[in-house]
């Protein structure tokens, strides 16, 4: 898990973040989720990383780069899931 406790703020709207959940999942396709949000708001989010395999698959050797993908909902729950492909 990211430790985020060293973290220093320095937005006035945010709060600290916190991650709540960071594990490796394996349907629909091997990837790292990561969920979490800042500490005195409503905001929420949740991350999707591929895994190294699937990276290597897709073509990626070091890093892989996705669009940015910013649903318009005011839930983490209605966010963008890795596809099988």
């Amino acid at each position: 898990m990211i430790d985020v406790k060293a973290y220093v703020m320095t937005d006035q709207f945010f709060g600290a973040p916190y991650i709540d959940s960071d594990e490796e999942r394996d349907h629909p396709a091997a990837h790292r989720h990561m969920h979490g949000g800042f500490a005195g708001t409503d905001t929420r989010f949740r991350f999707y990383f591929p895994s190294v395999a699937t990276a290597t698959k897709g073509g990626c050797s070091t890093r892989c780069r996705g669009p940015m993908v910013v649903p318009k909902t005011s839930s983490a729950r209605h966010s963008v899931r890795p596809s099988a492909d």
